[in-house]
């Protein structure tokens, strides 16, 4: 399983970076310097942007963790899926918001569906590459996390570019695909690790 899961992590990092290369190199032959430097400069700003966002997690963790604590596992794991929940619902804007720019100021189509993927994705990676990793456990679920952002946000550029919408629609894609997936997460953690849960 852990095979499995760090295969798929690593094809899909590598869909990540390539997707921001080949979108920026497309964007240069179009010429759209102004909206490659613009998603430069954003994936470089977001990350700082987004800790901010995310602080309110924090209410859903700390019930979790006191839930864990008391031995009541079920309402432990609502409270730890409602706090990804709502990592999934700031990913989903961030996401939403730069597909659906990139794409209406884009005059190359692939160039804007690769370079809004990459953008979109690479804030999310560099802030999981810094989380503290002290155990197996948190190697597992921080690799699942990434994973889970990364399906959705091709799950939800496949259906943006299929049936187009507003930032509220592209975003629903999004988050709809990350609750099931995270749910998902959930499921395999405890089933790994059934001694911690």
């Amino acid at each position: 399983m852990a095979n499995f899961v760090g295969t798929l992590i690593g094809l899909f990092s590598i869909l990540a970076g390539f997707a921001g290369v080949i979108g920026g190199i497309l964007l240069i032959i179009a010429g759209e310097w102004s909206l490659l430097f613009y998603l430069i400069l954003a994936s470089v700003i977001a990350p700082f942007l987004m800790a901010f966002v995310m602080l309110p997690s924090m209410i859903f963790a700390l019930p979790s963790a006191s839930f864990h604590e008391k031995g009541y596992a079920f309402l432990s794991k609502v409270f730890a899926w409602l706090g990804t929940l709502y990592l999934g619902f700031v990913f989903a804007a961030w996401s939403a918001y730069i597909f659906i720019y990139v794409m209406n100021t884009t005059e190359t189509f692939w160039g804007g569906v690769f370079a809004s993927f990459g953008t979109a994705i690479s804030p999310i990676a560099y802030m999981a590459s810094k989380e503290p990793v002290q155990n197996e456990f948190d190697s597992v679920n921080q690799t699942l996390t990434m994973l889970t952002a990364q399906i959705s946000l091709l799950v939800m550029v496949v259906m943006g570019v299929l049936n187009g919408g507003s930032i509220y629609d592209i975003g629903t894609f999004y988050i709809v695909a990350f609750a099931i997936l995270s749910m998902l997460q959930l499921i395999i953690i405890s089933i790994l690790f059934k001694d911690n849960n």
